[in-house]
C-alpha cells in the first residue's frame, strides 16, 4: 500500500465539499465505459484505491474524542469565563496533521486547550464565507429579472488535499487522469454554472514527512484497536456489531440517496463522519455500498 495526496485548489469560491463518495459517484458517473472494470472491483470488494474526504492543507478531521476532566471548580466568574473558550475551541473542525498533535489529543489530553487555540487563530486566516447578489431571468419573463442571494460562498487561501490509499497503481493513475480531466474542465459542486466550484489545481504528489509521521501514528492507533474516519463511512451491519460502541467517539452525518420512478421518496442515508473515533474487538473493518436500482456509492473505510 502506497498513500498520497490530490492536491486541490480554487480559482474563485466555491459551495460544495469534496467528500469521497460523492467523488467516486462523480467520476464514474462521467467516465462509466472506461472505468467499468474498476468500477466492478470495488462493487467485488476488492478496492484497488481508497480515497478520504478533502482537508484543508496540513489538516485533518478534529478526532471526536473525550477525556475526563481534573479541573477543580473555581467562582462562577472564571467557569464562564472557560466555559467560552471551550465553545470557541469546540467549534473547530480540523486539526494540524502531524504526530505531536495527535498524540496530545489521545495521549495527553491537559495540553489539548493549548494546541486547539492555536488551531482557531490559524483558522481565522485561511477560510472565510460570503454571500453574493445575482439576478436570474424566470421563464417567460419578458425581459425582467428575479434578484436572488447565494449563500455560505466559501473562499480560501490555502490548497486542500484529499488523501489515497493506492493497493493498484495502474487502476488509480487511471481513475486519477479522468478525475483530473473532470474537475479542471467542469469544476466541482453547486452553481458551477455561474462560475462557482471552477478548479485550478488538481496534481498527485508525495506526503510531506510530517503527513508520513502522522499517518504512522495513525498505524500504531489501529495496534490499540482504534481507527480516526478520515472519509464519509458506512459500516455494514456486521462491522457494527464488531464495534465497541461504548468506547467509540462517533458523529454521524445524513444524505438522500438517488431516487426512481418507482420510489418518489429518497432513501436517507446515514454514514460514520470523518473525525470519528471507532473502537473495535477484531480488523474486519471495510465498508460498504448501496445500490439503488443503477445508482451506487461507495462507502469503503480509508
Amino acid at each position: 500500500m502506497n498513500i498520497k495526496k490530490i492536491q486541490l485548489n480554487f480559482k474563485n469560491g466555491y459551495l460544495t465539499p469534496l467528500e469521497s463518495d460523492t467523488i467516486f459517484w462523480y467520476v464514474f458517473a462521467k467516465h462509466f465505459s472506461e472505468l467499468e472494470t474498476i468500477f466492478n472491483k470495488f462493487k467485488a470488494w476488492k478496492a484497488p484505491f481508497l480515497l478520504s474526504n478533502w482537508f484543508i492543507d496540513w489538516k485533518i478531521a478534529r478526532p471526536v474524542i473525550f477525556h475526563d476532566s481534573n479541573h477543580e471548580k473555581t467562582s462562577l466568574l472564571e467557569d464562564l469565563k472557560e466555559e467560552k473558550e471551550k465553545k470557541k475551541l469546540k467549534s473547530l473542525n480540523f486539526i494540524p496533521f502531524k504526530k505531536d498533535i495527535l498524540r496530545v489529543i489521545f495521549e495527553d489530553p491537559d495540553k489539548i486547550p493549548e494546541i486547539l487555540k492555536e488551531t482557531y487563530e490559524e483558522d481565522k486566516k485561511t477560510e472565510y464565507i460570503s454571500s453574493e447578489m445575482k439576478n436570474s431571468m424566470p421563464r417567460f419573463s419578458q425581459g425582467e429579472t428575479v434578484p436572488f442571494v447565494i449563500n455560505d460562498i466559501k473562499f480560501s487561501t490555502a490548497k486542500y488535499n484529499i488523501y489515497v490509499k493506492i493497493f493498484d497503481e495502474s487502476d488509480f493513475e487511471k481513475f486519477f487522469e479522468l478525475m483530473q480531466k473532470t474537475l479542471l474542465s467542469i469544476g466541482w459542486g453547486k452553481w458551477v454554472s455561474r462560475w462557482y466550484g471552477k478548479i485550478s489545481l488538481c496534481e498527485l504528489v508525495d506526503l510531506s514527512q510530517e503527513e508520513k509521521e502522522a499517518f504512522d501514528y495513525i498505524e500504531q492507533l489501529k495496534k490499540n484497536n482504534q481507527i480516526i474516519v478520515l472519509n464519509n463511512y458506512k459500516p455494514s451491519d456486521t462491522e457494527i456489531d464488531n464495534m465497541d460502541l461504548n468506547k467509540s467517539y462517533l458523529q454521524f452525518i445524513n444524505k438522500n440517496t438517488k431516487t426512481s420512478d418507482k420510489n418518489t421518496f429518497k432513501w436517507n442515508m446515514k454514514f460514520i463522519a470523518p473525525g470519528s473515533v471507532v473502537y473495535v474487538n477484531d480488523w474486519e473493518i471495510v465498508g460498504s455500498y448501496y445500490q439503488v436500482w443503477t445508482s451506487f456509492n461507495f462507502w469503503y473505510l480509508f
